[in-house]
């Protein structure tokens, strides 16, 4: 808290700061969510750096709680507690993440589709598949890179022979929609702005490519 208080806002903090001004469905070169989150700590302690920043410190602690339980899901308490205690010292956890940028929600809403996804494979409870959908439509919205979870996930339902009855499970099929559902304003926006975000980001990486 001392060190995000007295930090300077960094590389493109005041940038999202602006999108928290419009909110909107997209920007540019991504997608909406870091800017809700910086509307919601400004609105809690003003424009501040801590308030644009509160929200992201305020993450770090569920990233490291999510990690815990996940750890206590699909292992043991150890395990779980040395997983938490490892994830605070990744520089993207311990150091960047008190910047308020699109890595934060980014990092929560993976952590928690993952942690959704554990919830079905060890309960068998379908139901988990819509919290998994959510999740990885809220991280979406995050940020793109997310995009690439759900055919990670769908690629070990292949791999896996005792995962394989989830590919014609109707819960599966619910949770894929509510991640549709929970991306589809970002689509719309990009629809209504000539693909701007999409052409911006993936362009890149067909140029890179």
């Amino acid at each position: 808290l001392w060190a995000a208080d007295h930090a300077g806002l960094l590389f493109d903090e005041p940038y999202y700061w602006l999108w928290s001004q419009h909110l909107a469905a997209g920007y540019y070169d991504h997608p909406p969510m870091v800017a809700f989150w910086i509307r919601l700590g400004t609105l809690l302690l003003g424009d501040s750096v801590l308030g644009i920043r509160i929200v992201f410190l305020i993450n770090v602690i569920a990233v490291s709680v999510a990690t815990y339980v996940m750890g206590r899901v699909l292992f043991d308490r150890r395990t779980a507690e040395h997983a938490a205690l490892w994830t605070n010292t990744l520089p993207l956890i311990g150091i960047a993440g008190m910047l308020a940028t699109p890595d934060g929600p980014s990092v929560l809403f993976w952590t928690l589709t993952v942690l959704a996804y554990a919830l079905v494979v060890k309960t068998g409870r379908g139901a988990w598949w819509l919290a998994v959908g959510i999740l990885a439509g809220l991280g979406g919205a995050s940020k793109y890179t997310n995009l690439f979870l759900g055919p990670g996930i769908v690629l070990s339902l292949l791999l896996d022979p005792r995962l394989r009855r989830w590919l014609i499970s109707p819960w599966l099929w619910a949770g894929g929609l509510l991640a549709a559902l929970a991306f589809l304003p970002v689509v719309l926006w990009n629809a209504a702005h000539d693909w701007v975000s999409f052409r911006f980001q993936f362009g890149r990486v067909a140029e890179t490519a």
